[in-house]
């Protein structure tokens, strides 16, 4: 009997729910488990072949051989890692920077003080990245992209936190009652840190991603090469806001050179993932208390997702971190009364505001995702305020408003001197836009269309378990933190979190990396779920302001047989988790994960096939090519003109003139020689696998065809450059049936013969001829 009353770290129950709570977890978890390890993965599978996680599990042994025993290969290996020394130099010095603004920014908001450890550092790192993007921008329109200054800037920014802290007696960060034992604490840090490694090296690493060659690198070294950030007509994606991309620049700006510089802004992109899962504990603290806390962001940083868009650098990984960062401000204000001491204004719906604009110049899905949720949720918490009068609702809102347009306004102005259009190419048949039209506007919503009338239950399931990349602590553990303490918190913040997922099924195509955002906020309430099955979820406490009052230790309690059976197959499945999370993330499935290679082979084995053709012809200096489809061309060293898919024909445009849909009279061969010649146009390029992929999705402009191509011949304006049959040719029956039947109904010609069987035309290279000299004038 006595042994029946010996307190426990179990509740004692008092209903069947509470009975019978930790098994209903451990059963899910389990269910869910096996649910998520037998699903397929559907990025790795083709018509071929079905990729299981199985798969993956039965190759562990041989990953984490491969990753404990490798050794240095011709290409790879520790010796080549000084050959990344200045691209961690110029990333650290960025990044250092941010830090240093956002502290700056947080100390003029008077919040400094009272924010605790993973607070403070979260939003002074997501501050600070922001202030930093706009600082680019501001200087690249000036066209002032300078190293030396761009240099001088970050070291004042540097110079002058480092004084204030100097100068200033330390401000203690405030602290929890109840601190985490050290060992949760060397625990989370050991699991994190290799998953933090290998993002570090892979984002060091060219990019093999389209859109970041297409645009999110490409632009930012168009900026580079020009001297400055301006409007560029061929490629649409460029006038999105660029927040991410800024810091690109920057570390172009540093480095003097795009090519290495892309690399270094790169692994300051990283940087997002470490600030983010600050921010995913300084939410998860508030609602399950400190240790909730470090298994929150060991869980965030566990997740493929997190590994693979913090080595590619796409917009979501700072999307993510704006997200919970915003959360987090919204809780620190909600935290605080309307009027500091003194009745000064508190600011704390400005940083909120601060940090939804900077989620929404991140990407433009940030109004509905971050800045629309956050300005209503600022609205009902004024007007449900105790002191309910016409400055204490107005002014907050009023805050939240200069807050969003601080950080995103000067997008908004960018746009709107450029184009007309403030968010172009958005809202064309409200404000129109410059080199926009109706046919544009057409194939652009054609390719980013609403499924909302369009349910899909395969959607769920990629966001649920099957997608390649997602991980099984998130919606495994994220329900069971409905066992804890603070369940009206939970609520609010699975609310939120379903929120984000309703407008990516409702109002977007339905991509899978668009609702990744939402996976810092499902990272919250897994490690709040993991600390209250583990019964680690003490309460957070106020922080203790006087220096006498003693920190309250948790007391040692004897713990029940069963409940250390459960606790002990919950960390079990949680390791193994962790265990084949890191073995997978290291593998081809999540990216290029050439760590350590050297950097000349890396880009070699990267380079868009185009662009090595074209390296491997060995065109004279001088020479500018012209892109026909093809337009994944960041890693190109030599002079080119392109066009994106969405964007006006640039071939089209030179050479001929519409005269309705489908129709089109050739402009003069004097005029299409004097043309190119005015673009310094020595050579095309035609790219038919871009131009048939686009034709079987986005559309592709029937202007263009070998016909045309042909014509451009026998006017004497181009003339043929041989390439071999490898290369010029691909074989018919590795053609996709849509792109064999498209060739069929639109262009024959594609269809050739190649070694005596057939094949589909890929590539064509032509050399511009020199103009006869009877036209010259």
């Amino acid at each position: 009997m006595a042994a029946r009353n010996m307190q426990t770290s179990d509740v004692e129950y008092d209903s069947p729910l509470k009975r019978w709570s930790p098994l209903l977890a451990v059963l899910w978890l389990a269910v869910y488990w096996f649910v998520f390890f037998s699903s397929h993965l559907p990025n790795a599978s083709n018509a071929e072949r079905t990729t299981y996680r199985l798969d993956v599990i039965s190759l562990l042994p041989e990953i984490y051989a491969g990753i404990l025993g490798e050794g240095s290969t011709p290409s790879s290996g520790i010796r080549f890692l000084p050959q990344r020394f200045d691209l961690l130099l110029v990333a650290g010095l960025i990044v250092a920077s941010a830090f240093a603004a956002g502290r700056l920014i947080l100390r003029a908001l008077r919040l400094f003080g009272e924010l605790d450890i993973p607070t403070r550092w979260g939003l002074a790192g997501g501050l600070g990245l922001s202030a930093i993007s706009l600082f680019t921008l501001a200087c690249g329109v000036a066209g002032l992209l300078s190293r030396p200054l761009f240099a001088a800037a970050f070291v004042a920014l540097l110079a002058t936190e480092a004084w204030i802290t100097l100068q200033r007696p330390l401000t203690p960060a405030p602290r929890p009652l109840t601190p985490s034992p050290r060992w949760l604490k060397a625990l989370c840090l050991a699991v994190a840190i290799p998953f933090l490694w290998c993002m570090l090296l892979g984002s060091l690493l060219p990019s093999t991603d389209f859109d970041v060659k297409e645009y999110h690198l490409g632009g930012p070294k168009e900026y580079f090469l020009a001297g400055r950030v301006h409007f560029l007509p061929h490629n649409v994606y460029t006038s999105f806001p660029f927040l991410t991309e800024m810091l690109l620049l920057a570390g172009m700006v540093l480095e003097a050179d795009w090519e290495r510089g892309a690399l270094a802004g790169q692994a300051v992109l990283m940087a997002f993932a470490p600030i983010t899962a600050l921010g995913v504990a300084g939410v998860a603290r508030r609602i399950g208390g400190n240790n909730a806390g470090w298994l929150a962001a060991m869980v965030y940083l566990t997740i493929p997702w997190t590994y693979r868009i913090s080595i590619i650098a796409y917009t979501e990984g700072a999307l993510c971190c704006y997200v919970v960062l915003t959360l987090l401000a919204f809780q620190v204000w909600r935290g605080r009364s309307g009027l500091s001491p003194g009745h000064r204004v508190d600011l704390g719906p400005l940083l909120i505001g601060l940090l939804a604009g900077s989620a929404v110049a991140t990407k433009y899905p940030g109004m509905l995702l971050v800045a629309i949720p956050f300005g209503v949720a600022v609205l009902v918490t004024t007007l449900r305020s105790p002191v309910r009068n016409l400055r204490t609702i107005l002014l907050p809102c009023l805050l939240f408003t200069v807050g969003v347009v601080i950080t995103f306004g000067p997008w908004m102005l960018k746009n709107l001197v450029e184009t007309g259009n403030p968010v172009y190419p958005l809202l064309y048949s409200v404000f129109g836009g410059a080199d926009w039209n109706d046919e544009l506007q057409a194939k652009w919503k054609n390719a980013h269309p609403s499924l909302l009338l369009k349910p899909g239950w395969g959607d769920v399931k990629g966001v649920l378990f099957e997608n390649d990349w997602q991980s099984p602590l998130l919606f495994g553990l994220a329900p069971l933190a409905f066992f804890g303490r603070n369940k009206k918190a939970v609520l609010g913040v699975t609310l939120f979190a379903a929120y984000l997922l309703a407008a990516w099924y409702l109002f977007t195509h339905r991509i899978d990396r668009f609702w990744v955002p939402m996976n810092s906020i499902m990272a919250v309430l897994a490690g709040c779920g993991l600390a209250s099955v583990l019964g680690l979820d003490v309460p957070f406490s106020k922080p203790v302001t006087s220096s006498k009052k003693k920190i309250v230790k948790p007391a040692v309690v004897a713990i029940h047989p069963g409940a250390l059976l459960r606790k002990g197959t919950i960390t079990a499945l949680v390791a193994f988790a962790v265990i084949y999370n890191l073995g997978f993330i290291t593998t081809s499935l999540c990216g290029f994960n050439a760590y350590l290679m050297d950097l000349t082979v890396a880009r070699e084995q990267t380079l868009t096939r185009s662009v090595a053709i074209l390296e491997w012809m060995k065109l004279p200096p001088g020479s500018k090519v012209l892109f026909v489809g093809e337009a994944e061309l960041f890693n190109a060293r030599f002079p080119y003109a392109y066009c994106t898919v969405f964007d006006q024909n640039l071939l089209e445009q030179w050479t001929a003139e519409k005269t309705a849909p489908g129709e089109w009279n050739m402009r003069s061969p004097a005029e299409i020689r004097r043309k190119l010649h005015d673009e310094g146009i020595t050579h095309v390029f035609v790219n038919w696998n871009e131009i048939l992929r686009y034709r079987t999705t986005y559309r592709f402009t029937d202007f263009v065809t070998p016909a045309r191509l042909q014509q451009l011949v026998e006017l004497s304006i181009l003339r043929p450059l041989p390439l071999p049959e490898s290369i010029s040719t691909r074989p018919w029956d590795g053609v996709d049936a849509s792109w064999q039947n498209e060739i069929e109904r639109w262009s024959p010609d594609l269809k050739v013969t190649a070694s005596g069987a057939p094949a589909m035309l890929q590539f064509q290279a032509f050399q511009v001829t020199d103009e006869p000299a009877s036209q010259v004038q």
